[in-house]
């Protein structure tokens, strides 16, 4: 009987010692981790889980960035190019900023040209007895007591004949600017046109086989890009010469017909 009673007690020690759980402060490097307690094991598989998507993530990152850096190389290219292209179109806008105030001014001295054009012709309208005297000698002396000078613009003491004089002497002096880029127009014509017949007749040279035949290509292509470059030149020197006509127009015909409109 009191050995049955001694194995009842030990049976029941034996039952109780496995429900233990192990906390932090008793974890050893023998202790297995069913043995912990369940939040313990619970952080522990939280931080075994992040550790398997980072792992993940890497492996996606070493297959992502081969791709990406040939996507990048070509950032420096464009960076060189928008750079060009920015250089470019600030210097337009400053030559643009020039040329809006090279207008300005001179819309200016139109506006005063016509002025003392019409007031001439209403002046030569009149009989010679209402004729008024000192018409031009009087917007010298305003521009004058305006600049400090009696001789701006040389029409101190200028007439009609020689205000028309002088402004078809600046018209002269434009068309002899419109010839003179038309000339370099040219002239740059000529030498591509140069260039297109002597790629031309190199390619006409060239044996021609299956390995030359990519070349060809290449050629052909450049002589119609050449073709449209002259093309476009062209168009440029015919408007260059649409406006040196338009300038020899002005000079001998509009000013006779203004002549003309106003006499009786």
């Amino acid at each position: 009987m009191g050995q049955s009673t001694n194995n009842q007690q030990s049976q029941g020690q034996q039952q109780v010692v496995p429900g233990v759980t192990i906390d932090v402060s008793n974890i050893r490097s023998t202790t297995r981790f069913n043995d912990l307690q369940e939040d313990l094991q619970k952080q522990i598989a939280d931080i075994d889980k992040a550790i398997q998507g980072f792992i993940s993530q890497k492996n996606e990152l070493d297959a992502f960035m081969p791709a990406h850096g040939e996507q990048l190389s070509s950032i420096p290219t464009d960076v060189a190019f928008v750079s060009r292209k920015a250089a470019g179109v600030e210097a337009a806008l400053a030559s643009d900023a020039v040329a809006v105030n090279q207008l300005r001014e001179l819309v200016k001295v139109d506006a005063d040209n016509a002025k003392l054009s019409f007031k001439a012709v209403d002046n030569l309208k009149l009989p010679t007895s209402y004729h008024q005297a000192g018409l031009w000698s009087t917007r010298g002396q305003q521009a004058a007591g305006a600049g400090g000078s009696g001789d701006v613009d040389g029409e101190g003491s200028s007439d009609l004949v020689s205000f028309f004089s002088r402004t078809a002497d600046e018209m002269g002096e434009t068309m002899k600017k419109f010839e003179r880029n038309l000339g370099e127009i040219e002239s740059h014509l000529h030498g591509v046109q140069g260039n297109v017949l002597e790629q031309l007749q190199r390619v006409a040279a060239t044996p021609k086989d299956g390995v030359q035949g990519g070349s060809d290509e290449k050629i052909v292509e450049l002589a119609a890009v050449l073709r449209d470059f002259e093309e476009s030149i062209l168009k440029v020197a015919g408007v260059v010469g649409g406006a040196r006509e338009g300038v020899t127009q002005l000079q001998l015909g509009e000013f006779l017909g203004n002549g003309a409109n106003g006499a009786y």
